[in-house]
């Protein structure tokens, strides 16, 4: 008959053995998913960094940017399959358990996916509830998400240009509580984010647009070029702006453009 004692330590034993290989095993798992995700990671980012140095050398707007542009939609694509395979079997991995240039693999490639960004936006704040992921991964995602569906961002993390190539900061939902949000969510204020840009935000005292719907868009005519100096009237004959030397036009409607639309004029010069 074999003594307790003796017994207790061999399971024991047996049980460390166990849960040392099952650790060993998980390692090894998270290691070679450290080593793919790098590698997404090189193949989102090198795209971009060509598209960059191509705006700056032919236009933003340029045929050659155009084209290439086609080229990293394809990459995104592929990405993004790569990545929602790892997350629907295993999770959205904990940082703590593979790399730092893995763990932005994994947010980054859905952040550029906006077909699946809102079926993985709640998989992400899960993620983030249990400490496996950063705060302004959240942030950055779900104003990319307002911004696709012509919503107010919330955290001030996305811009956009206008026709002149001049840097614009999304509209944001009350703008006086912006640093106060983005400091919850591991944010530097957006003065700070936006240091070293054309664009420059300057915290409001109070909120000018209090919540209300934004109208902005172009004029162009048949040429697709632009027209400046059209008015905006609404149906009571109200002005409520007029286009800039670009066709730009950016107003606040009342009522009657809400309720009726909006009607443009442009004076003829004979």
């Amino acid at each position: 008959m074999l003594n307790p004692v003796f017994m207790r330590l061999y399971c024991l034993t047996v049980l460390l053995l166990f849960s040392g290989l099952v650790y060993s095993q998980e390692k090894m798992a998270c290691d070679s998913l450290s080593g793919v995700l790098e590698t997404i990671y090189v193949k989102d980012q090198k795209p971009r960094d060509t598209l960059n140095r191509l705006m700056k050398q032919f236009g933003y707007n340029s045929d050659t940017v155009n084209r290439y542009w086609n080229h990293v939609k394809e990459m995104d694509s592929l990405n993004a399959l790569q990545v929602t395979k790892i997350i629907d079997r295993y999770g959205w991995l904990p940082q703590q358990k593979i790399s730092p240039m893995a763990a932005q693999a994994l947010y980054i490639v859905i952040q550029h996916a906006p077909a699946i960004q809102e079926k993985y936006l709640p998989v992400l704040k899960k993620a983030i509830d249990r400490g496996f992921a950063k705060k302004e991964y959240y942030a950055y995602m779900y104003d990319r998400i307002q911004m696709f569906h012509n919503k107010y961002q919330l955290y001030g993390t996305q811009y956009g240009s206008d026709r002149s190539g001049k840097t614009v900061l999304w509209p944001v939902k009350n703008a006086v509580q912006l640093n106060v949000r983005r400091k919850l969510m591991g944010l530097g204020t957006i003065e700070e984010q936006s240091k070293g840009m054309e664009y420059t935000f300057i915290n409001p005292a109070i909120d000018s647009l209090k919540n209300r719907i934004v109208f902005f868009g172009n004029v162009e005519n048949t040429r697709q070029q632009p027209v400046p100096d059209v008015a905006i009237y609404d149906s009571e004959k109200q002005c409520l702006g007029r286009t800039d030397r670009l066709g730009y036009f950016k107003i606040v409607p009342d009522k009657s453009a809400l309720k009726n639309g909006i009607y443009l004029k442009k004076k003829i010069m004979r």
